[in-house]
């Protein structure tokens, strides 16, 4: 599982560097610090090169999987401000 922001309306994105719970079907509890995301490189580059959390207009949860289908359950999500 891997956590995706969009920085305004624009196609600029930031993600986990890589999966932040082990793929074997047991419930896990995983916490992001959204200032450790790294640029997409598949996604328009950032003219400033950082994220800006207060553009953030979209935030997804999604897999990279080989597989021909998977399937996530997510039971709550909590984003917390500092």
């Amino acid at each position: 599982m891997r956590v995706f922001l969009w920085e305004g309306e624009r196609n600029v994105g930031y993600l986990t560097s890589r999966s932040i719970i082990p793929a074997d079907g047991e419930w896990h509890v995983a916490v992001v610090d959204f200032k450790s995301l790294t640029l997409s490189g598949a996604n328009d580059p950032d003219p400033n090169g950082r994220l800006d959390l207060d553009k953030v207009a979209r935030l997804s949860i999604g897999m990279n999987a080989r597989e021909r289908s998977a399937a996530l359950e997510v039971s709550a999500l909590y984003v917390l401000g500092r």
